[in-house]
């Protein structure tokens, strides 16, 4: 969506995904219940997942996974929003997104642009989310430039190397996973609720206590399989480059 990197040349190869999310009123009855309660939906998306985040005063509805789904997110949101007692028509602030992954190939640097955040597809490919990639992007490109204009490097090529060491591997890695969980993904859900090491997984990973860098290295030597398998997955999804 970066009209930055189109002025400036790059050639991007990012694949996209794309999401919905609305606001709705309080519940009738007892709020308190979402209080501490985040809902995800799995499995009736393709590719990525249903969610329902309680605000101060409202909650926040919404779907996304694989730009294939387009036409029918509407229709998933209102779906979701019945499921827990919630009238789609009530929804206000309806709004979609583009969400720009970034594949191996695309450039993050051209001479002295750089792309930070959803420009560069900073992405995580697994969650959606893409504020941390953001903020990260954004202090190491300002590094970057800062070491440049004072003469302590030659180019802005920090930033490139910042990122490939701290930031990329981790993107690349949820790739992988998020093609294996939408493999099967009724199977994954199941083996979580109902498996205490699943679970906890599941719920660390939820937290941010653990990352997908983490499940690769407990993975081991399974890691390859993930890797080839969740790789075709998302080349056949309906994932659509840019």
């Amino acid at each position: 969506n970066s009209s930055v990197a189109r002025l400036a040349g790059f050639e991007l190869n990012n694949v996209l995904g794309v999401a919905l999310e609305g606001n709705f009123p309080q519940p009738s009855g007892d709020f308190s219940e979402w209080d501490k309660t985040l809902a995800f939906d799995f499995g009736t998306v393709s590719g990525g997942y249903g969610w329902i985040f309680p605000k101060r005063n409202h909650l926040n509805v919404g779907v996304g996974g694989w730009i294939s789904n387009g036409p029918n997110l509407r229709r998933m949101m209102s779906e979701l929003a019945r499921h827990y007692g919630l009238e789609p028509s009530d929804g206000w602030g309806v709004r979609g997104y583009r969400l720009p992954v970034r594949a191996v190939t695309s450039p993050l640097r051209r001479g002295q642009v750089l792309l930070v955040g959803d420009a560069a597809g900073l992405v995580d490919p697994l969650t959606g989310e893409g504020i941390y990639g953001s903020i990260y992007s954004g202090r190491a490109a300002a590094r970057a430039v800062s070491n440049f204009l004072i003469g302590d490097a030659p180019d802005l090529s920090g930033y490139e190397s910042e990122l490939e060491s701290q930031l990329l591997g981790e993107l690349a890695a949820g790739q992988y996973i998020h093609g294996l969980f939408h493999l099967a993904p009724h199977f994954f859900f199941q083996l979580a609720k109902h498996g205490e090491r699943p679970w906890r997984l599941a719920r660390d990973f939820l937290l941010g206590d653990r990352t997908h860098e983490h499940v690769r290295q407990k993975l081991g030597r399974l890691w390859p399989v993930v890797k080839l398998t969740g790789g075709l997955v998302v080349l056949r999804s309906g994932f659509r480059r840019r």
